[in-house]
């Protein structure tokens, strides 16, 4: 993923950029650009927005 140069772009223009606790490698995609927000739901162990929040 593309993650600095957004980041640096800000920053040079004189934006104050802060980190989340889950960023790069880390993060979670919505999963909308691969389009999975068309597909149907597939159901794991454990849902994306438990893991998020706990």
């Amino acid at each position: 993923g593309v993650y600095d140069s957004p980041r640096q772009a800000l920053a040079r223009a004189g934006a104050a950029v802060s980190e989340l606790p889950r960023h790069h490698a880390n993060s979670f995609c919505c999963g909308a650009r691969g389009g999975q927000m068309w597909k149907e739901e597939e159901h794991g162990a454990k849902r994306v927005n438990e893991n998020r929040f706990n």
